[in-house]
């Protein structure tokens, strides 16, 4: 089987990996996130550690709602559930109406959970696209998410 990762240069010598190209960003102070997805859990490395737990959301918001995309958000401003990304995206149905995309903490999960009850009554369509742990990684010296 042939294996391809994008990593840190650090993973090259520590894993004798071949780079193959470097610098492949396109924005020098960039994130990017890696997901693990297969039948079983992976077994995880002792070297990371579980920092976070976060969900991502997909809000499709009725047309017949003013200020929907705001009281979809108050939904979890007003119980303290922060937000990490939000990030819109075309619904293709017609110019101009959009779905969202968004992660956040689930630091309180009785509360998320009535943050989702509180959507459906504003008639605000949500789909849990995933609910994950997030583990930070240790990049020369320095702790990254």
């Amino acid at each position: 089987m042939e294996i391809a990762a994008i990593a840190p240069l650090a993973a090259a010598s520590e894993y004798g990996l071949e780079v193959q190209a470097k610098d492949i960003q396109e924005i020098e102070d960039n994130y990017t996130r890696f997901w693990i997805l297969g039948t079983k859990e992976p077994a995880i490395s002792e070297t990371l550690r579980p920092a976070l737990q976060k969900v991502s959301l997909a809000l499709t918001l009725p047309s017949n709602l003013a200020g929907a995309l705001y009281k979809g958000l108050s939904t979890f401003a007003w119980r303290g559930i922060n937000l990490t990304k939000i990030e819109s995206r075309p619904l293709k149905t017609a110019l101009g109406e959009y779905f969202f995309i968004i992660d956040l903490l689930n630091e309180a999960p009785d509360l998320v959970h009535f943050a989702y009850q509180e959507l459906d009554s504003l008639g605000i369509q949500t789909k849990v696209l995933g609910q994950y742990q997030v583990y930070t990684i240790k990049d020369n010296g320095m702790e990254k998410r």
